[in-house]
């Protein structure tokens, strides 16, 4: 499991914070991995799917509960092996895929990504067929939570 590809997970933080390890190089005591792929779903799609703010939706409404001090959730075995993931045509798939590639390809360049994480959670929402008002109510939820637990980086001096 260790020196083939898989999908490296954070074990705690406050979202989803997942890579692929396409050759099998990375390994750690504090993370979690989804590894031996299925041929019916590409890996990047995972990568893409584990890491869009519908995931990261669906998973704090799940497991909200479990939330430590600090806003850090847990992304362990127990609770990963209980998210689903869109069974997508292989077009589908693929265009999410590439759209990961280049997320990749952009971050190894020292680039930012977040138009492309757009793109991405644009495709999912389709896949799924979400409403605009749905999408909304998701937007919103996870930009919430994640601004609730962002350090307070001010300190006022008197």
């Amino acid at each position: 499991m260790y020196r083939s590809p898989k999908i490296v997970f954070a074990k705690i933080a406050r979202r989803a914070e997942a890579f692929y390890d396409e050759t099998g190089e990375f390994a750690s005591i504090n993370t979690n991995c989804i590894h031996n792929f299925s041929e019916k779903y590409d890996p990047l799609y995972v990568l893409a799917w584990v890491n869009s703010r519908l995931f990261q939706y669906v998973y704090e409404c799940l497991f909200d509960g479990l939330r430590m001090a600090g806003g850090f959730l847990p992304y362990s075995a127990p609770y990963l092996s209980n998210m689903c993931i869109k069974d997508a045509p292989g077009p589908e798939q693929q265009a999410i895929a590439k759209l990961a590639q280049k997320a990749i390809d952009q971050k190894t360049a020292g680039l930012g990504s977040e138009s492309v994480d757009a793109q991405i959670d644009l495709a999912i929402y389709a896949l799924f067929g979400l409403s605009g008002e749905e999408i909304a109510h998701i937007e919103l939820a996870v930009s919430s939570e994640q601004e609730a637990d962002a350090p307070d980086d001010a300190v006022e001096v008197e």
